[in-house]
């Protein structure tokens, strides 16, 4: 998987879905900040190479809409 997807549950929370891919991750989390605006359980977000998105990165970014990176500038 070159492109990073968010899975998350809708909010009748049938299944697992996946979000389409996203080129970038700061992508992705924006799609999760989108996804959870609408009711949904975000679940995780994975990456190239296994990699996935650190449960407090996620929440920074879905209570903010920004990450470490921006409140350290």
């Amino acid at each position: 998987m070159a492109d990073w997807v968010v899975v998350y549950r809708t909010s009748l929370g049938v299944r697992e879905t996946r979000s389409p891919s996203a080129p970038t991750e700061r992508r992705a989390l924006a799609q999760a900040r989108t996804l959870h605006m609408q009711g949904c359980e975000i679940l995780r977000i994975k990456g190239p190479g296994d990699s996935e998105v650190s449960e407090k990165r996620l929440n920074l970014w879905i209570a903010n809409g920004r990450d470490l990176l921006d409140l350290a500038e």
